[in-house]
């Protein structure tokens, strides 16, 4: 508390296409902290034409991201923020894309966001968001989402459990969704297991709405020692009448 800082760092991205200059482009990145009482992080990216561009041409500011964090107070956590994204008209990306430039190149956004993050007695947190995002020249509605967990199990005292609820955009009419999720850590965490479930509150391939499941998903992580590790994952999706199932396990050693 007290202590400030300020980092910046700026680089220069510089590309090839088929033997000739296509991408050019600034980076910039700058983090101002003054402690608990706001932390600032930006990074931008910016892209000049180098006479390959087929739609956008001059400066153009293709990557930004702005975040605001505060603590004022000790179980209260704020932020916000502002984000752009827009894809970069070089002759190597229209080539990718194969599609005409410029329903591709003119597709970018912007978003706005602000949440905020509670702690309570007994374990319990709170985490709320809500973002607007401006898209191909349309405003789109907020969406919003909000977490209610729990640390601190029965016999597992770093145990974590949650449900969040959030609200999907839909032409037809607003759609909700859900998921849950269980971490419960055993032989003072080298053995982990992850279990997490999504649902959704929609129409589907009925005319009604409806909750239904989304996806299933269990993982056990094992860490005996610094050297070893295993894991064994099992997901299940549901989407429509297609269903799908996948089993995945490894093995790491380190030296």
């Amino acid at each position: 508390p007290g202590q400030r800082s300020y980092g910046v760092t700026a680089g220069l991205l510089h590309t090839l296409w088929d033997g000739r200059r296509d991408e050019l482009a600034l980076l910039l990145d700058q983090r101002l902290d003054f402690g608990t009482l706001l932390g600032v992080y930006q990074s931008a990216q910016f892209n000049v034409d180098t006479g390959t561009a087929a739609v956008h041409k001059g400066a153009r500011l293709t990557r930004f991201d702005l975040s605001l964090n505060s603590a004022p107070w000790e179980r209260l956590t704020v932020r916000g923020g502002v984000s752009h994204f827009e894809p970069i008209d070089t002759a190597a990306e229209r080539s990718v894309a194969a599609v005409d430039p410029a329903l591709y190149i003119d597709n970018g956004y912007w978003r706005w966001w602000t949440g905020a993050g509670q702690t309570m007695p007994w374990g319990l947190g709170l985490d709320e968001e809500i973002s607007w995002t401006n898209a191909a020249g349309r405003f789109q509605p907020g969406l919003w989402r909000a977490t209610l967990s729990r640390t601190g199990l029965p016999g597992l005292p770093y145990g974590r459990v949650y449900g969040t609820l959030y609200n999907l955009n839909n032409p037809a009419g607003a759609d909700h969704g859900a998921s849950t999720g269980l971490t419960a850590p055993f032989f003072e965490g080298k053995l982990t297991l992850d279990a997490s479930a999504g649902f959704r509150y929609d129409r589907g391939d009925e005319a009604r709405r409806r909750w239904r499941a989304g996806d299933a998903n269990l993982r056990l992580d094992w860490r005996p020692n610094l050297t070893w590790s295993a894991d064994l994952a099992a997901t299940r999706v549901w989407q429509g009448s297609i269903h799908s199932t996948s089993l995945s396990g490894g093995v790491s050693y380190r030296w």
